[in-house]
């Protein structure tokens, strides 16, 4: 989508949307960098559960089809959103 262009609603949609939107994503940084290891060790558990085996690529997982990284990204979010739901619900 580029500026001025529809939105899903049939509103223009703001450049500063638009601008970041065609940025994409620029780093895989965690937002707290405390937690980066326990995100890898999610995403190794994550794939091996649905399949996905980085080990035998060396860790890598350049060469993995994007349908199966994807899978790991989707599964890990609904892993994190469960986590994020358990702690929400034990404040209460």
């Amino acid at each position: 989508m580029f500026a001025g262009s529809r939105g899903p609603a049939g509103g223009t949609l703001n450049a500063e949307v638009t601008g970041r939107m065609a940025q994409g994503q620029r780093s895989n940084r965690a937002v707290v960098q405390s937690a980066r290891t326990a995100l890898d060790n999610l995403k190794y558990e994550v794939a091996a559960e649905v399949g996905v085996d980085y080990e035998a690529h060396g860790g890598y997982g350049g060469d993995i089809p994007s349908r199966q990284n994807g899978a790991v990204g989707g599964h890990m979010v609904r892993r994190m959103i469960e986590l994020a739901e358990q702690q929400l619900a034990s404040r209460r």
